[in-house]
């Protein structure tokens, strides 16, 4: 019954009852703007990596002195002892974290310098450019001053130090004051500059040798390496080309800004790239793409064997085997590619020689797993494996080096890298693993430089702090590599507490094969250019390469 009412209502209900009038359009009134302030993002808090990068987490810098950042900052090397450093100082610096309670914008500045000077410049202007703060300060002004120099822009240098204020009171700004007001011909007034950090004792002798002729507009007396941004920026200015034995004291930034110099002389830019590798400023691609790159005589690539016998350390040489090995990618070849490769892995002498050419043959030797190969070829494979810190590569060839003199040197340095892998090998080859030397180090510190080191190390690790420990352990490898045996603790446990394991095992195994040869390091000097290498049978004639440019 009810539902036979409501069926009866609602038909004889009149259809408005049901309608709904539209409202009438009301003029439109525009939303007062809501006051937005982003929070400035400083230089310090920015980074470019991400988690798939290595990033390390974002509360890196909780419990961070402020203070001893900055002195461990500007005490990063600018010539890393060893790839695996630059590679934690690239890490430490490229991730974004909340700086400190009582942070300044110079901590930003440090931070970009120490990037440029240890070859990263572009990531320096990048990180830079996706800040929302601290524009303006001169410490950054500065750094990005340097990484203009390292690109050649110098009219992008000398527009950033002339805004820098107070920079009388910088040493190194005023330096780039020497050096733009020189450019720009203003001979008196960069005398003047000079004049003042003379009388204050701030110059070094590389400083005095080639800022003394540039601002007096003459031309050097003889020739000078340079060290940093500015050296290389004032040799550029007086038209001096560069040749590979001047470049033992430079830093990486100027290693890398020479290989990346297409103006460049080809031998000076394989030698720079060679160092720069060594130091971790210049990675495996990058040095791939240049030792392909160059142009080399046919006749030099197709006599790379008999090349590599007489002029063993000659980058040139190193270029053409690549180029040789290139060459013969067919799978006829193979044995060819794996001969050469072997050869120039055995022959290349000291760590940062044998360190390129793994870099450089490292897709190759990946390709030639599986293929067969002498038990003397599968130890410089393994050899190469664990100068690029792949333990699972240098276990998988030493499986197939079932004899030879080095396996005990080899699974004892396979050891510092991953301990059951060297068991492995061990046992199954039944051989003893040799226990890696090390230069013999001092035990107790006395070096008043590592004080702050030591007592920023201490101070993470209390606090928990990732990112002050991995900048004490780059900060103390300088020392470390010097055979102290305090500044190796620090960056033993620096780096492992910074949560960079695999850095720290790297670290101990470039360590250990240095040590094992001390006298060749990434600062060894370059060789003597060589010409034709006589043989019992004729001639080989040495490398030949072109074109060959100014620095």
């Amino acid at each position: 019954m009810r539902k036979a009412l409501f069926v009866f209502v609602t038909a004889t209900l009149p259809a408005f009852a049901f309608a709904q009038e539209a409202p009438a359009p009301q003029p439109l009134v525009p939303l007062a703007p809501i006051e937005q302030a982003p929070l400035a993002k400083s230089v310090f808090a920015t980074g470019v990596l991400d988690k798939s990068s290595g990033a390390l987490p974002d509360k890196l810098w909780r419990g961070a002195d402020a203070e001893l950042l900055k002195t461990l900052i500007e005490k990063a090397p600018a010539r890393p002892a060893a790839p695996s450093i630059n590679a934690a100082l690239r890490l430490v610096l490229e991730s974004a974290g909340d700086p400190p309670v009582g942070s300044s914008a110079e901590l930003g500045g440090a931070k970009l310098m120490a990037l440029a000077r240890a070859g990263f410049a572009d990531d320096a202007r990048t990180i830079e450019s996706l800040s929302t703060g601290d524009k303006g300060e001169p410490t950054i002004l500065e750094a990005l001053a340097v990484a203009d120099l390292l690109r050649n822009d110098p009219v992008g240098a000398c527009e950033k130090n002339q805004r820098i204020a107070g920079a009388l009171n910088d040493v190194e700004a005023v330096k780039l004051r020497v050096f733009c007001y020189a450019r720009a011909n203003e001979l008196d007034a960069a005398e003047l500059a000079l004049s003042v950090l003379r009388d204050r004792g701030d110059l070094s002798e590389t400083d005095v040798a080639i800022l003394t002729p540039l601002t007096a507009g003459g031309a050097l007396q003889r020739p000078v390496a340079p060290i940093d941004a500015i050296h290389y920026a004032a040799l550029r200015a007086m038209n001096i080309s560069l040749t590979p034995d001047l470049l033992g004291a430079a830093d990486a930034g100027v290693l890398a800004a020479i290989a990346n110099n297409a103006e460049a002389s080809v031998e000076l830019r394989l030698e720079a790239a060679r160092r720069a590798a060594a130091m971790g400023a210049l990675d495996g691609a990058a040095l791939r793409t240049l030792f392909g790159s160059v142009s080399i005589d046919v006749a030099t690539v197709s006599n790379a064997d008999a090349l590599l016998r007489l002029q063993l350390d000659d980058v040139s040489t190193l270029a053409a085997a690549f180029q040789n090995v290139a060459s013969k990618s067919a799978p006829e070849f193979i044995r060819d590619r794996a001969v050469m490769i072997a050869d120039v892995i055995n022959r290349s002498q000291g760590f940062s020689r044998k360190y390129a050419a793994s870099l450089l043959f490292a897709d190759d030797i990946t390709t030639l797993e599986g293929a067969i190969v002498n038990p003397t070829e599968a130890q410089a494979f393994a050899l190469a494996r664990l100068m690029v810190g792949d333990a699972a590569g240098a276990e998988r060839w030493l499986s197939n080096a079932a004899e030879g003199d080095n396996l005990p040197a080899l699974a004892g340095y396979l050891s510092l890298l991953d301990s059951a892998a060297s068991a492995r090998i061990a046992a199954a080859l039944g051989v003893a693993p040799a226990k890696p030397k090390f230069i013999s180090g001092v035990g107790v510190t006395h070096d008043a430089a590592l004080g702050d080191i030591v007592a920023a190390a201490l101070g993470a690790a209390s606090t928990g702090s990732e990112g002050q420990s991995a900048l004490a352990a780059v900060a103390a490898s300088t020392a470390a590599a010097k055979g102290d045996g305090v500044a190796r603790a620090i960056v033993k446990s620096g780096l492992a507490n910074a949560g960079l394991e695999s850095l720290a095992r790297r670290w101990a195994f470039e360590t250990a094969y240095r040590s094992a040869s001390p006298s060749l390091s990434a600062s060894e000097p370059a060789p003597a250019a060589s010409g034709k290498a006589e043989t019992g049978e004729g001639s080989v004639p040495a490398p030949s390469l072109k074109p060959k440019k100014a620095s």
